[in-house]
């Protein structure tokens, strides 16, 4: 097998001393020993100002390449460091990365050790999830759910749910509370760090505290060994249990990832299904709210939230009320756990496609006008935030809305594009109604 350190097209231009961070750190999940060899496994990373430099380049070493290879469960890692020459001040960009790893962290010593690793975990029965499994889904093998171009956006599949075959792959979602199970704390640090690498302006979260709550998915295969499973993570998310004015609890969604290898596929819709599972069988749990949600977690929510009001039968009731009580509201949070935010944005969602149906210009100019003002304080918000924390894509095209000649103009603009989501949103629905 090889570990190629080739020369990276990944040094600046005037510097051969200076790589981009992002290039030269190469990391997979190895199934095989095939795998190692395989470029089509590798992924990068996609943030790494909080762990290297605010510019994301590594100053020091020619020709840098660093590995960071993990088993299927990820609870070991081989972690390489290589370059042609290093100055006298590089960075020590081992030291760097390790500082965000577990100290309990399992570090192979070298190749072999490390495939003598995943084969063991490929036997079964050598990892076991932490918590309990509160969802399971299968796949069919090798393919592609139908779905709009982007099939990140999966929607689940109409009840009663086919019997799978032999040739399905299957899913489970585990749950636990982490501060009252260790295991969960121990696991739950190995796979924190990619939210660094992958979820821009992240931290880490303080697991001593009760409120946190642990969301796993592994893909579910028959190990080697008769009546044992090997588990593959493809994503996870925490959340936090607040105390609500109610008396009663909200759960917080704060990290929330899938793996780059499994993106894309799915799994974010079942990943999101599995907290509204757990959420909807509590009763001292009044509803979910999403911190920071990034674009593509807010569409996958609006489409699994206008789906499951759909199949609840309000979408009739909520397109056609022009305006969401307080009434109205205490139904749809008592089934379905919607926070007042949210249900509004589901009930503007519909009241467009009302207005569309019924070619009302009166109500489309209701819509306009009310979402045009929740747009301007989104902006007002962001812009007192400071520009230098607004990275989403809507906020960094509108920074500049909230002063300036242009705003009625750019506010329009925004809504244009609003409009279009909301039209997607709702076709993608109806196509699987």
């Amino acid at each position: 097998m090889s570990l190629s350190t080739a020369s990276c097209t990944t040094t600046t231009r005037r510097d051969p001393f200076t790589c981009v961070a992002n290039d030269v750190i190469h990391m997979k999940f190895v199934r095989r020993r095939e795998d190692i060899d395989d470029e089509s496994t590798t992924f990068h990373p996609e943030y790494t100002h909080q762990i290297v430099s605010e510019d994301q380049q590594i100053r020091g070493y020619s020709d840098l390449k660093v590995l960071l290879y993990y088993t299927p469960s990820a609870s070991t890692c081989y972690f390489a460091v290589s370059f042609r020459e290093r100055t006298s001040d590089a960075v020590d960009i081992w030291n760097l990365i390790r500082q965000i790893m577990p100290e309990t962290a399992r570090l192979a010593g070298s190749v072999d050790e490390f495939l003598a690793a995943v084969e063991q975990e490929q036997m079964g029965g050598k990892f076991k999830p932490p918590g309990h499994q509160v969802h399971e889904y299968t796949f069919a093998r090798n393919s592609t759910p139908l779905t709009t171009s982007d099939s990140s956006h999966q929607l689940p599949p109409p009840s009663p749910t086919k019997i799978p075959s032999p040739s399905d792959e299957t899913f489970a979602v585990h749950f636990s509370s982490i501060a009252d199970d260790p295991k969960a704390v121990a696991y739950h640090s190995i796979i924190q760090p990619f939210v660094l690498w992958f979820i821009d302006n992240s931290s880490f979260i303080k697991t001593e505290e009760p409120g946190w709550r642990l969301f796993t998915i592994f893909k579910k295969t028959e190990g080697l060994k008769v009546g044992e499973y090997s588990y593959q993570i493809i994503g996870f998310s925490t959340g936090y249990m607040f105390y609500h004015p109610w008396g009663k609890a909200r759960l917080r969604v704060s990290q929330f990832m899938i793996f780059p290898p499994f993106q894309r596929s799915g799994h974010a819709t079942q990943l999101l299904r599995a907290i509204y599972n757990v959420v909807r069988a509590d009763p001292t749990i009044v509803d979910v709210t999403v911190e920071d949600a990034s674009d593509e977690l807010t569409r996958v929510r609006d489409l699994l939230d206008l789906h499951d009001l759909q199949e609840s039968g309000f979408w009739p009731v909520l397109q056609q009320a022009p305006k969401l009580t307080r009434e109205a509201y205490a139904t749809l949070r008592e089934r379905l756990k919607l926070c007042w935010i949210q249900a509004k944005r589901c009930h503007t969602i519909l009241r467009l496609k009302y207005a569309k149906e019924q070619h009302d210009e009166s109500v489309s100019r209701q819509l306009r006008l009310y979402y045009k003002t929740v747009l301007y304080w989104t902006l007002k918000q962001q812009h007192t935030k400071g520009s230098s924390q607004q990275t989403s894509r809507r906020s960094q095209q509108n920074t500049e809305a909230t002063t300036g000649e242009n705003l009625k103009l750019q506010l329009h603009q925004m809504w244009l594009e609003v409009e279009r989501e909301f039209n997607e949103l709702l076709e993608i629905v109806q196509s699987k109604m």
